[in-house]
């Protein structure tokens, strides 16, 4: 209920469900294609990093479970939206009964039902459950409770005698359903691996026999390793046959194979031979890294795993979810954690070492602490990486707090009645979740910005219904006739509501079209920008407001050209000289800047612009959304005195109604012949969303000339002479 409070402020004045955020268009999209090409699995997108187009590099299931859904519930974008809108509250729901059912398993019924109300009210699972964000975040916590819950219960049943083939199969699936849901999943296998070597080590330590442990352990990862064989061998969506951390390919065969053969190693070896066989592993390891396809490879890529938690880089520092959870805003920043993720977060390491004195207690036999230690450690600590992790600390908190509620009780109830032992440990715990009480009060309100609301929408519906509709949407194998370039973040949106091929999207660096992006935009040198366009048949710009982002864009351009992705050179820097700026705050205009005049674009048209805006206060009034067009451009040519200064002005007005002049200037040469390249077309204008109002002014010293200039001399790049 919490989670759809707000769910009025995300319908659109046409009564349609609006979406939050890049994202969730970006699974639209895909289960559109899914809903198509069912049953069978969408495996190229020709509308994704065009022109080149993107695979199948994100794990489909979660998407293609949705198509089925829709197609089993109607089958048509009504029902998609419907199911998609309302389908983050609900899977919370039963989110919120895996957690009870693991906090059963690890401390009791009671410590259970608390973890529960915990996860309810924590806005660090909110936030990633709200309604209309349809994303695979709420999914990644309900596949990491199972594999935790599949491997308490496998241990439950090793109390018992033996864990069973049962549930080295249900882990082992289990783990392979995770990375189809989620290619992040490898957090989970790791988790995995490293409480089962924890409490393998314990064992063997303690002199107990770890070799059923082993067992289950290595048999559920080889079963996993089988099932993801199909998957690689026979590449069904295109992109497995490498080795690759992004996608699911031969990496993860390497991976879970290797995790086998070391819980076999760690549960079998003899005392006396540890330290040999442990120098035969490395050098076996080694050898594999060196001599081995594609060995050094899995190395690099696992690296590059890693990184993505813990590395710099330029385009994924520009993601607010991506910064450290400490530092939002580039600043630290203590008070947003504890509003995000309450006190209760701070004290998870309390419940780490308490957790670690009772698995001592049990002479490191209680596995339930083991587990926990590994678990909640690794979750509470990668929001300090990156803040998009915080649901699954959320889990690590709730289940923490489950624990301490309890210990609390058991302590108290040795010096107050029982009921007052359970009525202070409820006080205490609404006090340390106090701090979160701002956000779930201010739930109502969330909303989407205004400009996103409306701007955003018409915009994309004028690109949609005004500009050639291009081929191949709902089947996107071959290359559509034109694409559309904008910043990454509003690609999803392009491709989904305006039904346009976009060059970047929200997969980044993963496919093509980002570092070409953030070149154009930042580019001073509009040879080098117009190139751009051009090896990318880009027709249309779709831009916004992206002035603070500036400095980190040019530096994911400048990250690309150490890649060898882009196709321009380094350029200095210049805020004010940038495509962006050019055409974004000055229309395509010639304007003064620092003494010296940068020239009017004299190839790009401004077709449309959103209604509401905001004050430049040296351009005046910019729409929130602008839409150029890349056109030939007429050739104005003619003849003045040597030396004298010729200027170009030409009145228009957008559909708003709003009047703007574009400007151009230049000097004529030593033989008094000056040359003007123009986008607007005075007659026969196809721009309908920004018309001209009257002709070309051209003014010479006191001389003034008016010239009219056909759309047909603007598509085909005409001369046209002053006479």
């Amino acid at each position: 209920m919490l989670r759809s409070l707000p769910w009025k402020n995300f319908v659109g004045l046409d009564g349609q469900y609006l979406f939050y955020g890049p994202d969730s268009y970006d699974h639209l999209r895909r289960i559109t294609l899914g809903m198509t090409s069912f049953p069978a699995v969408p495996s190229f997108d020709s509308y994704y990093g065009y022109p080149l187009g993107t695979g199948q590099i994100w794990s489909p299931v979660f998407d293609y479970l949705i198509s089925a859904l829709v197609l089993l519930f109607g089958g048509d974008v009504h029902t998609a939206h419907t199911l998609g809108f309302w389908l983050p509250p609900v899977l919370s729901f039963f989110t919120i009964f895996m957690v009870y059912a693991a906090g059963v398993r690890f401390f009791g019924s009671r410590a259970g039902f608390v973890a529960a109300g915990v996860t309810a009210l924590l806005p660090g699972h909110i936030i990633y459950s709200l309604v209309s964000e349809l994303d695979h975040h709420v999914a990644e916590p309900m596949v990491c409770l199972a594999i935790v819950i599949s491997l308490l219960k496998a241990f439950e049943h090793l109390d018992e005698g033996s864990p069973t083939s049962i549930d080295c199969l249900g882990t082992g699936g289990l783990m392979v359903f995770s990375i189809l849901i989620w290619r992040g999943s490898v957090i989970f296998w790791g988790i995995f691996f490293l409480a089962l070597a924890v409490q393998i080590i314990a064992e063997r330590v303690s002199g107990r026999d770890a070799k059923k442990l082993s067992r289950y352990g290595r048999n559920a990862c080889l079963f996993a390793t089988l099932l993801l064989l199909p998957v690689c061998s026979f590449d069904l969506w295109g992109t497995a046959q490498g080795v690759s951390f992004g996608i699911i390919s031969w990496f993860h065969v390497i991976l879970l194979a290797s995790f086998a053969g070391c819980l076999h190693l760690l549960g079998n070896l003899q005392t006396t031979k540890i330290k040999f066989h442990a120098v035969t592993v490395i050098a076996v390891i080694a050898a594999f890294l060196v001599l081995a396809p594609g060995g050094k490879k899995f190395l690099l890529e696992l690296l590059s795993g890693i990184s993505v938690i813990g590395g710099e880089d330029p385009w994924l520092d520009s993601i607010s979810e991506l910064r450290p959870m400490l530092f939002p805003a580039g600043k630290f920043d203590l008070r947003h954690a504890t509003e995000t993720m309450s006190f209760l977060y701070w004290l998870v390491p309390a419940a780490l070492i308490l957790s670690f004195i009772r698995w001592r207690n049990s002479s490191f036999r209680d596995f339930r602490y083991s587990v926990f230690i590994v678990w909640g450690g690794v979750l509470w600590l990668i929001p300090f990486f990156r803040e998009r992790y915080i649901h699954l600390a959320a889990l690590a908190t709730a289940l923490s707090a489950g624990l301490l509620f309890l210990c609390w009780t058991e302590r108290a109830s040795t010096f107050l009645k029982r009921y007052y032992a359970y009525a202070s440990a409820c006080l205490l715990l609404l006090l340390l979740i106090s701090p979160s009480a701002a956000y779930i009060k201010d739930l109502p309100n969330i909303t989407l910005p205004d400009r996103e609301k409306s701007d955003l929408m018409a915009s994309l519906a004028w690109l949609r219904e005004n500009t050639p509709a291009t081929s191949f949407f709902l089947s996107a194998e071959k290359v559509p006739e034109y694409g559309v370039l904008s910043d990454w973040s509003l690609g999803a949106y392009i491709d989904y509501v305006a039904r346009r091929p976009t060059v970047s999207t929200n997969f980044g660096w993963e496919t093509h079209g980002l570092f070409e992006s953030a070149s154009f935009l930042t580019s001073t040198r509009p040879e080098d920008a117009e190139n751009i366009l051009r090896l990318n048949k880009v027709r249309y710009l779709f831009l916004n407001e992206v002035t603070g982002n500036l400095p980190c864009l040019k530096s994911i351009a400048e990250f690309g050209i150490k890649k060898s992705n882009s196709t321009i050179s380094g350029q200095t820097f210049n805020p004010l000289a940038t495509m962006y700026y050019r055409l974004y705050i000055q229309n395509g205009s010639a304007y003064r800047v620092g003494g010296n005049t940068e020239h009017a674009l004299g190839k790009y048209r401004l077709v449309f612009e959103s209604a509401n805006g905001f004050v430049d206060p040296y351009a005046g009034f910019v729409s929130h959304y602008k839409i150029f067009e890349l056109v030939p451009g007429a050739v104005m040519k003619g003849r003045a005195q040597p030396g004298k200064n010729i200027s170009l002005k030409l009145l228009l007005g957008s559909q708003g109604g709003r009047p703007f002049t574009y400007r151009e200037e230049t000097i004529a040469g030593s033989n008094g012949e000056f040359t003007f390249i123009i986008p607007y077309a005075t007659t026969g204008n196809a721009a309908a969303g920004v018309a001209p109002v009257g002709k070309y002014s051209i003014t010479a010293g006191n001389e003034n000339f008016l010239v009219h200039v056909n759309e047909a001399a603007i598509q085909f790049g005409e001369v046209i002479q002053i006479n």
